[in-house]
């Protein structure tokens, strides 16, 4: 009995040992914020539910920074009413044994009015890069994700916070390029249509996600796009290199063939005198 007991013991503390151990590997949420918005106290990894002070209650706040310890991916979508209007943004931390849940509800958000703004201030894609930068004029344009990336979830930021875009997740198989339609509804119903190319850069999730650690990084798609490669820069250098040399060449043989009159041939409008 008394050895059955031992074993129990040494049992319950090897389990003591081990639990936070794998406790451990869960990623952490170290710390968050946004753009436009304050949060309401101190963010702590262990509480999910914050208020969120908009500094203009009618634009919608986005991501700006957050630090993650440990491997998982932040996903940020926005909750809305009934009406499509949005009260919250949601932040969810996904890893490979679970997930973590934050929700950020407005404090301040304006009242209803019906105006016309259907413009998307942002896209939120994680391990996703966008080409332009979002502006006013343009509708189209690409998003560059890793080659193995396959769940793919895109969030649109309207500029006002009344407005409503619909967020896209879905997968995809490795490699696969895909074209989307993001119509963005303005709380008096006109809409604008947005087209998002999805295209691919010769790099993996894990390379990726690395170039984002750096505290230096600013894009890992410049330098991947074809005309950016060097390859490419050698053979556009030699090109140019030798239309130079042929403009050269043809301006001299020009020069040497487009004597009109030969000095040595009398002319046939000199007078004699």
């Amino acid at each position: 009995m008394k050895r059955k007991f031992l074993y129990l013991l040494l049992t319950l503390c090897l389990l003591g040992q081990c639990l936070p151990a794998f406790a451990a590997q869960a990623p952490v949420l170290e710390r968050i914020a946004f753009s436009g918005a304050t949060i309401v106290g101190q963010f702590k990894s262990d509480v999910y539910q914050y208020q969120l002070v908009l500094d203009n209650a009618a634009v919608s706040p986005k991501l700006k920074s957050y630090k993650v310890q440990g491997e998982g991916n932040l996903f940020v979508t926005y909750d809305t009413d009934s009406t499509n209007h949005q009260t919250a943004v949601v932040v969810t931390l996904s890893y490979d044994t679970g997930s973590a849940k934050y929700t950020f509800t407005y404090k301040n958000a304006a009242a209803y009015v019906k105006n016309s703004e259907n413009h998307l201030d942002s896209i939120t894609c994680t391990l996703g890069e966008l080409v332009p930068e979002m502006n006013e004029d343009d509708t189209t344009y690409k998003l560059y994700i890793p080659g193995d990336l396959t769940s793919l979830m895109i969030t649109p930021v309207t500029k006002d916070i009344n407005a409503y875009c619909a967020p896209v997740e879905m997968t995809l198989a490795p490699g696969q390029e895909i074209d989307l339609t993001l119509p963005v509804t303005a709380s008096d119903g006109q809409v604008r249509t947005y087209t998002i190319k999805v295209r691919r850069v010769d790099k993996t999730v894990e390379q990726v996600r690395a170039e984002m650690a750096q505290e230096d990084y600013t894009s890992f798609v410049e330098g991947t796009r074809f005309y950016q490669q060097p390859a490419f820069r050698m053979a556009a250098t030699a090109g140019v290199g030798g239309l130079a040399v042929l403009i050269v060449l043809l301006a001299f043989h020009a020069r040497k063939t487009a004597r009109v009159t030969d000095e040595d041939e009398p002319s046939f409008y000199r007078s004699e005198q």
